[in-house]
């Protein structure tokens, strides 16, 4: 999407790939995707819920513990 918009900018104002990639990887690690859940009227409610919640602790834990290491890889600077 920022590839679309980065089109039509000017190209001081351009966002870099390293940081539209850092944006994909910090995502919203599924508070969407569990909120919806909520509303699931079917028999398999409980094995939605459970496998969403599941997916959410491992981007959490594992995604957002990498947050740091990540953004050293892709050398983006950060204010201290």
């Amino acid at each position: 999407m920022i590839g679309l918009v980065n089109l039509n900018r000017k190209p001081i104002h351009k966002m870099p790939m390293t940081q539209q990639v850092m944006m994909w990887f910090s995502g919203l690690r599924g508070a969407l995707a569990f909120s919806l859940t909520l509303h699931i009227p079917s028999g398999a409610a409980t094995l939605i819920k459970t496998t969403t919640l599941v997916i959410v602790f491992f981007t959490v834990l594992v995604l957002g513990g990498s947050t740091v290491p990540m953004l050293k890889a892709l050398k983006i600077k950060v204010r201290a």
